[in-house]
């Protein structure tokens, strides 16, 4: 009995066109040792190995060269057969594989691609103090220490962004640079032309190889120099093409100066207190041709020279090391969710369009069953029928990936345009994106198909020669659901999306954000003191009608990105703040207060005439926000509480309400606003206008016209505000246009399946007309059952939403997850679609003459 049955469980080894005659043959065997009186188990090695050896052979009577393409030729021929559906089954494909490597390559370039022209990325790091959340810059004596501390494990390089204006006269333009140190170059592996050499404390900038072919008669003309901010700077070198940079968040960079470029470089050199530049290196070998210190090595190293700083203004309590170049630790936090968001919106359609290419592959090998059949009856396999409908799906979905690649220049030219942030790199389809599109496309495609292939091709041999219609099947409705599920997912996402933006508009942000302008400035060089400058300008706006107040600050709430800075009480034993942590620090000047809308605050009249006075007292005046005082002063905050904010004392002299810092998303935490040193003059200028007044143009040529002052920027806070959801903005706008896409991929999948389903009732809707139904009934039955399958899809969609909202809650804003009226809107919408997608096959179906019907079968 056992060896009967691994007689059978061996002849599934065998070709099918070989198994019975090779079963016979071992039974007769078998049959024969027994009359013998000889054991049968002495027969099953050799049945063992004749049934490999079958295998074997049937494999490479299968598998061959000419096999394939033989295949291939069988393919092209179907395809020129049937045009229609070969061009359905390519233009689906080519819709889903364009719309999931156009969202791959923003995500790749942003996440996970090394910036171009530079050498050995993987050995890079950056270096910030803070956390991987507060992840911030240093000051130029904070980069000293740690160049010369981290010698001979890391070869350190710093850099600054920077926006300038070139140009004399009406040719001046403002273009985006950076200030880098002199090991800058030499750090990222990135060879310059014309390489003069760089050195921090002396004048000197490399052009991008871009700005140089647009400008590069102008800079040879002035002697290899470079009019920057009105000062001639000499050209040292030019970077080679496609050099953007270490950092992907900022304009495709024009020029790289120098240090000692940057504005008031004199007081920065010296100043421990002011964190302004961003600190990357390289891991180096500590031996001579050894491999480069491990990333556990070079933590320890960091932190140890860290922990000798100090907990000064630039140093912090905490330093934070991470690999590779990029986006920032926050910035990738953030900007994931939106990655893995925009990732699953293109699988999805791709997924919708796999399951739709199942849907017109069963339609196809129903039309081909009568072949089928015959090609079965006269000796071909089960697995030789199914490989030739892999390799005619492979070359169909080839073809569909290469039409994805081309597509894909447009999509990705429409998608930059829509960033959030201004990529210094341009989105454009290359040979990692072609691989994907055509791995993704045949991988999905084969994977999807392959369980109809396989029942497809296992003909019914009589019911096909008496052409009565083959058993139903499930697998059609299968896909059909999976896909108008996948489709009341996105409708359900971008809806959440679109709701989350409208919440965005109303949080409480803690500021008087309405009808205020944010000017962007720079100023000239002037003798004056900037305590003067700053005066006559506010005189000026203040005696404009249109102006309710005015006032500077060095930065701006949420929309400026936070300065933090280090905050101690030294000297007070069991403080809750013994230990420096790091608090958002604002520069500004008694208008600030009056134009968002702080100076309301009890008691804050008299701290602001203390505020104003600086350096008036041992310890310079602060105010803070109620959360400081919370979080440092559990209990009571003290009159006059002096703490180190950077180092340095100031005293706690009043209290505002809380307002975001960080970003909308982030709850309010403490900050402190201090007043502008005497030297520095601020960055933004803030006005609050009369509401109905356009005065922006007005006061944009007041402040232009006053001192030279040159305007870099204007906006409204409101309009910065919105700008700083364009995460959520983005995926809302991707996810619409998907969520219709893949509607309308799904509604052809449906009408497809109806219009299959007529046909292949044709004989019964004709027989129940013979009898008396009338077209409006078989109409009714058409059109409610798919819109029963729409509407079952809907929920399926549902479903899935909420098992993935918490994946989505990070681009979420306001909105706790999936409501009722989204899942009813969802349900609805894909009920609609099954009822719309039905009408005109059910319309075909009702309008069937029975007699012409019956007269066919007769014949």
């Amino acid at each position: 009995m056992i060896l009967r049955v691994l007689i059978r469980a061996l002849a599934h080894l065998v070709p099918a066109i070989r198994r019975a005659d090779w079963r016979e043959r071992w039974s007769g065997e078998l049959w024969s040792a027994a009359d013998q009186k000889i054991s049968g188990w002495r027969l099953a090695p050799g049945m063992l190995l004749d049934g490999l050896v079958e295998f074997r052979h049937g494999f490479d009577e299968g598998w061959t060269m000419s096999g394939l393409v033989g295949d291939c030729r069988l393919a092209c021929r179907r395809a020129i057969r049937t045009p229609l559906s070969s061009c359905l089954l390519v233009g689906v494909t080519a819709v889903g594989a364009s719309a999931s490597s156009t969202l791959f390559s923003l995500v790749d370039v942003t996440l996970f691609r090394a910036p171009a022209q530079v050498v050995a990325p993987e050995e890079l790091i950056q270096i910030g103090r803070g956390d991987a959340r507060t992840f911030d810059n240093f000051s130029y004596p904070a980069y000293q220490a740690f160049r010369d501390g981290l010698r001979g494990t890391v070869d350190v390089a710093a850099y600054a962004n920077a926006t300038v204006l070139v140009g004399e006269g009406a040719d001046r333009r403002q273009v985006r640079g950076q200030w880098v140190s002199s090991s800058y170059f030499a750090v990222l592996g990135t060879p310059l032309v014309r390489d003069a050499g760089l050195t921090d404390d002396s004048p000197g900038v490399v052009v991008a190889d871009w700005f140089w072919k647009e400008y590069r008669s102008a800079i040879e003309a002035a002697g290899m120099a470079l009019v920057i901010n009105g000062d001639h700077v000499r050209v040292l070198g030019i970077a080679p093409p496609r050099f953007s940079g270490v950092y992907f968040g900022t304009d495709t960079p024009a020029f790289w100066g120098t240090l000692a470029l940057s504005d008031r470089a004199a007081d920065l050199f010296i100043q421990w207190d002011h964190s302004w530049l961003w600190i990357i290196g390289r891991r180096v070998s500590q031996v001579p041709g050894g491999s480069p210190a491990s990333v556990q090595q070079t933590r320890t190293a960091v932190t140890a020279v860290h922990a000798g700083l100090g907990h000064g203004a630039s140093t912090g309590s905490t330093v934070t090391v991470v690999e590779g170049l990029g986006l920032r630790p926050a910035e990738r936090e953030e900007i994931r969710p939106l990655a893995f968001a925009l990732l699953a919106a293109g699988g999805l359609i791709l997924l919708i369009a796999a399951a739709n290419v199942a849907g017109l592959q069963l339609a196809r090998a129903r039309a081909d069953a009568r072949l089928t059949a015959i090609r079965y009856s006269l000796g071909a396999s089960h697995g030789r029928l199914v490989r030739a409908m892999l390799v005619d799906q492979a070359l169909l979905a080839s073809a569909g990936g290469l039409l994805a690649w081309l597509a894909t220049g447009w999509t990705l030219q429409w998608l930059q345009a829509r960033v959030p942030y201004d990529l210094a790199v341009t989105l454009r389809p290359d040979g990692r994106l072609l691989l994907f599109a055509l791995l993704s496309s045949v991988g999905v495609n084969l994977l999807v198909t392959a369980v109809p292939i396989w029942r497809a091709t296992r003909p019914h041999l009589m019911q096909v020669l008496k052409r009565t219609r083959s058993p139903r099947t499930t697998m059609s409705g299968f896909w059909l659901t999976t896909q108008l599920a996948l489709a009341a997912l996105l409708v359900s996402v971008s809806t959440l999306l679109a709701q989350s933006l409208s919440k965005a508009t109303e949080v409480d942000t803690g500021l008087r954000t309405d009808n205020v302008l944010v000017m962007s400035l720079r100023w000239p060089s002037t003798n004056r003191p900037s305590s003067i400058v700053r005066a006559d300008l506010l005189t000026d706006l203040r005696s404009q009608p249109t102006v309710v107040s005015a006032g500077f600050a060095s930065r701006l709430p949420i929309v400026s990105g936070q300065r933090t800075m280090s905050v101690s009480q030294p000297g007070v034993p069991d403080t809750p703040f013994e230990d420096s942590v790091l608090t958002a620090v604002f520069e500004a000047d008694r208008g600030f207060f009056d134009v968002l809308g702080l100076s309301s605050a009890p008691g804050l009249g008299p701290a602001l005439d203390r505020w104003d006075t600086v350096g008036a007292e041992d310890a310079r005046p602060i105010i803070v926000t109620h959360a400081f005082s919370t979080e440092f002063w559990p209990a009571h905050r003290p009159t006059d509480a002096v703490v180190q904010l950077g180092g340095d004392p100031f005293m706690v002299v009043g209290e505002v309400g809380d307002f975001r810092s960080r970003s909308l998303r982030s709850p309010a935490s403490a900050a402190a606003i201090r007043p502008f040193p005497s030297s520095q003059l601020p960055a933004v200028l803030l006005v609050r206008v009369r509401p109905g007044f356009e005065a922006a143009p007005h006061l944009r040529q007041l402040v232009s016209t006053h001192s030279d002052v040159a305007i870099l920027n204007v906006a409204t806070y409101d309009d910065l505000l919105r700008a700083s959801l364009a995460e959520t903005a983005l995926a809302a706008r991707v996810a619409i246009p998907f969520a219709i896409v893949g509607l309308l991929m799904a509604g052809a999948g449906l009408y497809g399946a109806v219009a299959r389903r007529v046909a292949g009732t044709r004989h019964e809707t004709g027989i129940r007309l013979a009898l008396g139904a009338t077209a409006g009934d078989i109409l009714r039955q058409e059109v409610g059952l798919a819109g029963r399958m729409g509407l079952i899809g809907g929920i399926l969609g549902i479903l899935l939403t909420a098992a993935f909202q918490g994946a989505l809650r990070p681009l979420l804003f306001g909105i706790g997850g999936l409501d009722i009226a989204v899942a009813a809107a969802a349900a609805l919408v894909m009920g609609g679609l099954g009822l719309v997608a039905a009408w005109l096959p059910a319309r075909q179906a009702a309008r069937t003459d029975p007699l012409a019907v019956l007269r066919s079968e007769s014949n």
